[in-house]
């Protein structure tokens, strides 16, 4: 075998592909990027996947009183728990919150502990019979019958009978050994009880809850799969081809031909999803025919039919709902990231990325932990999955609730992907891709050389990820105190942006935002950050009340704000005010706003960039902080970038921002008199009404101004007037004027 010449072809290969910028990216960069993001993310969503405490409604516990203790309260939450005993683990007991409820008959009929399980009342009932004291003293020959009554269509109430079922085996235990030890008898002969489960579910709902765990996975995973490979065609695919270019020189405008690509991945995707559809239930039909005919099935105390049912009529009529906005969804999405490829082949290196943006919030539908509530709502991908498995659960109670706002959301952010890939479409650049060959000394040279004004949005997003990426990487060395704090926000927040602009830009100025600004905008950003406050304590409020933060978290950040606060006062608000506000300021509404506008954008694409901008700042904090600051960092992100965008100046936003993180800390502070006068709830912060109202009505109305002030209308980007000739016709009218050189 020629071993030189195999030697040469394989050089030869492995230079051309380290040749290629963009695989390069893909091999290299965008796993050192990725990771690190995916971990952080991981990271916030444990807290959500730690299941709550179930409640456990116990009828008749008032008869064990001569027993040993299997109900005692809970010195922790002054609630009643079990006997930690009883358990292998205190935190298994922490999982299980006792209610004792009385004997009148509601709790202890299946019909009406079903309803009261649906409810959320309860996700389990433990019925003692009146005559359970005499069966624990041994005054009874037969055994004594403990029921059990719980919902086997909700994984929920199942795992909390599994739980329960376990504290009465272990309490039986305990019984036994007590009785044979007073009574001499062997311990075998010592049976005071027995349990009896009652299952409430009908076969038809439990046949829902298998289906229910299985349905949303395959449906997004489809509707993905159905959108992204017609998405490469019509966008890398006619690219590499060579009609991009007849198609552009059409009367059509770059709006119409993306909205017309895009209508045609939706429909796509919307036909594939519906032949999975059908293919999945016709295959649901059979296999549940299939398992539950085959000999030696039987599922406990239904019977052998309830094994597996075959998908219900309301599971699929739920899904044929839910396809649309998903393939509208996945339309825009996938045509946002095959923008960006210039050949089919290289559109298949974005697929990997896709799939492994997906299938982790996927995974979250499949997890009976995670309840949809406002946060997951609101998340992509993760609330049309769980608003899914609660419709065909039957939980229509919560899909009524956040329905609409999980479909709002999803549309939303389709609308926000389709802006981007317009905005794309519009660049030549994007249109006519070529190879981009890579030489470091090469690039290096042109990229000092070419430098343009203010970065690119790719650069922007580059800043964004290397952000997550350095605060993964580096928070572990740093400390939990407030100049582990200031450093954090140095490294993590303002480093990477601020080398990219030294690097990239070749006016850091200009980029930042560093210039003077009029008096009005001064003004309306610190009136702005008074009146709007009182409105934000609300909206903190009602978020945490919608989504509680958990217990240990709330116990850390409240040791934390309290060491710093036994400190200098201004040392706190230095650290916990005025260098994160700078810091946040100059990375986002100076390098990443800068990079998602353009000088000569128009009104809507300038809407578009602050609004991305907004949600990159959301996502941070979610990252970085709490899930329960995603929603107040985001809107707080759409005002911070008005007045960046209106001002052209990095000063009124941080004049926001300063006195929105100070008053956070002066408020606490006040004396007591003062605080009752200003606020309703001294202790969540909350403002007096009156003054809710009146402060809130100032602050819209100086948000319609800055609105106004911020969005004009786009006469800068308007064609030449007629008496003013386009500077090309009126060099093509001088009769002796040279050639253009191209």
């Amino acid at each position: 075998m020629p071993g030189p010449t195999i030697a040469r072809i394989l050089r030869r290969e492995i230079r051309d592909q380290l040749r290629d910028r963009r695989t390069l990216f893909m091999v290299v960069v965008l796993p050192i990027l990725m990771y690190p993001m995916m971990g952080l993310a991981i990271l916030q969503v444990s807290p959500v996947l730690q299941e709550k405490p179930r409640v456990v409604a116990v009828v008749g516990v008032e008869d064990l009183a001569e027993g040993p203790p299997l109900v005692e309260p809970n010195p922790e939450t002054n609630e009643l728990w079990f006997n930690p005993g009883l358990f292998d683990r205190v935190e298994d007991a922490r999982a299980l919150v006792v209610q004792t409820v009385p004997r009148d008959g509601r709790w202890d009929h299946p019909e009406a502990c079903r309803e009261l399980i649906r409810r959320g009342h309860a996700s389990a009932v433990l019925v003692f019979p009146p005559d359970i004291a005499a069966h624990l003293r041994g005054e009874r020959v037969t055994r004594a019958q403990v029921r059990i009554i719980y919902d086997g269509a909700d994984e929920r109430s199942e795992f909390t009978f599994n739980r329960v079922r376990n504290v009465l085996a272990n309490y039986e235990k305990t019984v036994e050994a007590i009785r044979a030890a007073r009574e001499g008898k062997p311990f075998a002969q010592v049976d005071p009880f027995r349990m009896r489960p009652e299952d409430v579910a009908t076969l038809k709902e439990a046949g829902g809850s298998a289906w229910a765990r299985l349905f949303p996975f395959l449906l997004v995973l489809m509707t993905l799969t159905g959108a992204f490979y017609p998405a490469i065609d019509v966008f890398a695919g006619e690219r590499e081809r060579g009609t991009l270019e007849t198609l552009v020189l059409t009367p059509a405008g770059r709006d119409a031909i993306v909205i017309g690509k895009f209508l045609t991945i939706a429909l796509v995707s919307l036909a594939t999803a519906l032949l999975n559809v059908v293919s999945m239930a016709l295959t649901g039909i059979q296999l549940a025919a299939a398992v539950n005919n085959a000999p030696g099935v039987t599922s406990g105390h239904r019977g052998a039919e309830a094994v597996l049912s075959a998908p219900t009529l309301e599971s699929l009529v739920w899904m044929l709902l839910l396809i649309p906005p998903l393939a509208l969804f996945f339309a825009a999405v996938s045509a946002a990231v095959a923008n960006q490829a210039r050949s089919m082949k290289e559109g298949q290196y974005f697929m990997t990325p896709l799939y492994l943006a997906t299938i982790p919030i996927l995974m979250l539908s499949m997890s009976p932990a995670v309840e949809l509530g406002v946060s997951m709502a609101l998340t992509p991908i993760a609330g049309p999955a769980l608003l899914l498995r609660d419709l065909i659960k039957g939980d229509y109670a919560t899909a009524r609730g956040l329905g609409p706002l999980v479909l709002l959301a999803t549309l939303s952010y389709a609308a926000l992907a389709l802006r981007l890939t317009i905005r794309g479409f519009d660049r030549e650049e994007a249109l006519f891709r070529d190879a981009e060959p890579f030489h470091p000394a090469l690039w290096w040279t042109a990229l000092r050389r070419d430098r343009p004004e203010r970065p690119t949005s790719n650069q922007a997003f580059l800043g964004f990820a290397l952000m997550l990426t350095t605060a993964w990487f580096c928070a572990p060395l740093l400390s939990a105190s407030l100049t582990g704090l200031i450093l954090g926000q140095a490294l993590f927040i303002l480093a990477p942006p601020l080398a990219l602009t030294l690097l990239l830009t070749r006016n850091p100025r200009a980029t930042l935002r560093l210039r003077t600004t009029s008096a009005f905008w001064w003004l309306a950003a610190l009136g702005l950050a008074l009146c709007a406050n009182p409105a934000l304590q609300e909206l903190r409020s009602l978020i945490e009340t919608l989504q509680p933060i958990p217990p240990q978290l709330a116990e850390a950040l409240q040791n934390l704000t309290s060491a710093t606060r036994n400190g200098s006062l201004g040392l706190v608000i230095l650290g916990f005010a005025v260098v994160p506000a700078v810091c946040e300021e100059l990375a986002f509404r100076g390098f990443i706003l800068s990079g998602l506008t353009q000088p000569r954008d128009r009104r809507t694409a300038r809407a578009t960039a602050v609004a991305l901008s907004a949600l990159l700042f959301g996502l941070t904090h979610l990252a970085l902080s709490l899930p329960q600051q995603f929603f107040p960092s985001t809107l707080l992100g759409l005002i911070l970038g008005t007045l960046a965008l209106g001002s052209r100046s990095l000063g009124p936003p941080l004049v926001f921002h300063i006195v929105n993180n100070t008053l956070a800390f002066l408020w606490p502070l006040l004396p007591s008199e003062a605080a009752t006068t200003l606020f309703r709830d001294p202790e969540r912060l909350l403002f007096q009404t009156p003054i809710v109202v009146v402060a809130s009505v100032i602050a819209l109305a100086l948000v319609i101004s800055i609105i106004r002030a911020a969005y004009p209308p786009d006469v800068a980007n308007a064609l030449p007037t007629p008496a003013e000739p386009h500077p090309v016709a009126q060099h093509q009218d001088q009769p002796n004027a040279p050639e253009a050189v191209s």
